[in-house]
């Protein structure tokens, strides 16, 4: 293994996730991890969970297409990565769900401007 994994730095310009959102982690959840490559410097990457073993490992896939040459070398996409979890800089979290007023409200959007198009087509 020519890489490693940098534990991110505790300053005041570097958040990180809260202790409550690592302890709500489970198998299946995507989480953001600085991997090194001694000649290319640090890449933060996807990785999806696949097993929490204790509080001080887990495993993961890795999720990304590294980005550097040497790089891809040494870890690619799907390549299992044990880490500690106070190694995670980010975890995924999801998206706020649209409501129905608003899908009805640009719904009516969309058709008012096909039947605008129309009209003066």
């Amino acid at each position: 293994m020519k890489y490693s994994i940098d534990r991110p730095p505790l300053a005041k310009n570097f958040e990180l996730p809260s202790r409550e959102t690592l302890l709500k982690l489970k198998v299946g959840d995507l989480v953001k991890i600085m991997f090194r490559e001694k000649d290319e410097g640090v890449e933060r990457m996807w990785v999806i969970i696949t097993k929490q073993q204790s509080s001080i490992e887990w495993s993961g896939k890795l999720d990304n297409e590294p980005f550097g040459e040497k790089m891809k070398k040494v870890i690619k996409l799907g390549d299992e990565v044990i880490f500690h979890p106070l190694d995670i800089i980010q975890t995924w979290e999801e998206k706020p769900k649209i409501s129905t007023k608003m899908l009805i409200l640009i719904g009516f959007i969309i058709i008012s401007d096909i039947l605008i198009f129309y009209y003066f087509s």
